[in-house]
């Protein structure tokens, strides 16, 4: 029917800790089925790897 049922775009930033990049933060901006606009965003701190 070509009807938008849903819209979500994914922007994604990543810290280099040591030898590896983990996730700091991550913003999803949607839109649903009614064209409603909503924002979701995740801040991880404090990032560090776990001793072996």
């Amino acid at each position: 029917t070509d009807e938008l049922k849903g819209k979500r775009d994914f922007k994604e930033t990543y810290e280099k800790i040591g030898n590896y990049y983990l996730p700091s933060c991550q913003v999803i901006n949607a839109i649903d089925a009614g064209g409603e606009k909503s924002t979701t965003e995740f801040t991880f701190i404090n990032l560090q790897l776990l001793e072996a």
